[in-house]
């Protein structure tokens, strides 16, 4: 599935702003966009829009409520940017907004019910399972990954998508999913790849090298 992005409006790609477009880390974007620099906000939309996009579609297929709970973010992110606290994980934090945005809407259209929601909708079908079989030369080989992922509760594969398709440390797993530690991240991690080992038989190293996207 290709979604197409829609523009913010009032977005002015200068060349000048593009050269400054690059920040040292995601506190000095985050605080330079909070201080009214257009071009650290235009980085942060064309940093994280896809991923945004890639990260929906584990809870809805519905385009247009995807790109306008997307588009919402951005438009209140403007608008209330100094007010907003300070963040080290920019993706964290669009992460966490576009994940309720987008749980309030499904139920305000009575599609699901925030525990449905949580326990059904977390397949990692279109993002990282699809990386991981695109990678596999041998279909047995997809096979078993499919398996093996499917033997995963649905927290285990939410955890498994945050750590290694979006690259979060065991903090920021705990943060996005509301855990009550670092600890507990780190636990469910470690009995998801527990379990993938066991499914595949095999190096959980070797694993970890398939699915662990840079």
């Amino acid at each position: 599935m290709q979604f197409q992005a829609k523009p913010l409006k009032n977005l002015n790609h200068s060349a000048d702003e593009k050269r400054k477009s690059q920040f040292s880390s995601d506190l000095e974007c985050w605080q330079a966009f909070k201080r009214g620099n257009e071009a650290a906000f235009i980085h942060i939309y064309k940093q994280y829009f896809n991923r945004l996009l890639d990260y929906s579609v584990q809870y809805t297929l519905d385009k247009e409520l995807v790109l306008d709970c997307i588009q919402d973010i951005f438009v209140e992110l403007r608008k209330n940017r100094k007010n907003l606290s300070d963040t080290d994980s920019i993706l964290k934090y669009l992460l966490i907004s576009l994940k309720r945005k987008i749980i309030y809407r499904l139920k305000q259209a009575k599609s699901l019910d925030l525990r449905h929601q949580k326990v059904e909708c977390f397949e990692i079908e279109y993002s990282a399972e699809d990386y991981i079989i695109n990678r596999q030369k041998s279909e047995e080989r997809t096979h078993k990954i499919k398996h093996a992922l499917s033997q995963l509760s649905e927290r285990q594969r939410e955890a498994i998508y945050y750590f290694y398709y979006q690259n979060m440390n065991y903090k920021d797993v705990a943060d996005v999913m509301d855990l009550s530690s670092t600890k507990s991240a780190r636990n469910l991690i470690y009995k998801a790849l527990g379990k993938l080992k066991i499914s595949l038989i095999v190096d959980v190293f070797a694993l970890i090298s398939m699915i662990h996207f840079v």
